[in-house]
């Protein structure tokens, strides 16, 4: 779904030129990854997730657990900086596929986070995504009949504010912030564009550019 299979790998730059290591990379290291998913009625569900994994400069620093169940795409926990997390319930859609222009989607929850050893507890959560189609841009080319998903959460933990993607690629462009801590709500948002699209070795790292 979306081109993000297991072993795909993005490579993305803040600027108009590829970078050594990439200004940001995203891969999908695992879909058997634990999760625990929170349902609407208020149960939950532990099974296996799919793990993309982000790195700023070539370190680690935010896995987002998803899970694709029937057409959609969804979030069921987000890891940053090792000991942070934050887990949504329900779990929150990301995603409707196909893709569609005009496609708005208004979700009401809670989120808990963890920070070090401290847990905050059920919060109110919102999360609203609207889809528009147009032509999307990387470093190399541009894209026709691609779409951009556009995200506004509150609290905002400003981690992912968009996702561009064009047929047959996957991820073309992201928008957020992927370091710092979940307490930096203020963290300023970047916009990556893909400088490569290549395959996950067995010993994690991109290769075999696409």
């Amino acid at each position: 779904m979306l081109g993000l299979g297991l072993g795909e790998c993005f490579e993305y730059t803040a600027g108009s030129a590829a970078q050594t290591p990439p200004d940001l990379g995203a891969a999908v290291e695992s879909t058997t990854a634990t999760a625990v998913e929170y349902l609407p009625d208020g149960g939950s569900v532990t099974g296996p997730a799919l793990q993309l994994t982000y790195r700023v400069h070539g370190t680690p620093t935010m896995s987002d657990y998803l899970k694709v169940e029937g057409s959609s795409l969804y979030l069921l926990k987000r890891q940053v900086s090792g000991a942070e997390s934050v887990e949504y319930k329900p779990a929150v859609v990301l995603a409707r596929i196909p893709l569609r222009n005009g496609d708005h989607l208004d979700q009401l929850g809670q989120d808990r986070e963890f920070i070090g050893s401290t847990d905050t507890g059920d919060q109110p959560y919102e999360l609203t995504f609207n889809v528009i189609s147009g032509q999307v841009p990387t470093v190399e080319a541009t894209f026709d009949g691609g779409f951009q998903l556009a995200y506004v959460e509150a609290p905002t933990h400003h981690r992912l504010d968009g996702w561009s993607f064009a047929p047959g690629v996957g991820p073309v462009a992201l928008q957020g912030a992927m370091g710092g801590d979940l307490a930096d709500g203020g963290a300023v948002s970047a916009t990556y564009q893909l400088q490569a699209h290549r395959t996950l070795s067995a010993s994690g790292v991109c290769s075999s550019g696409q």
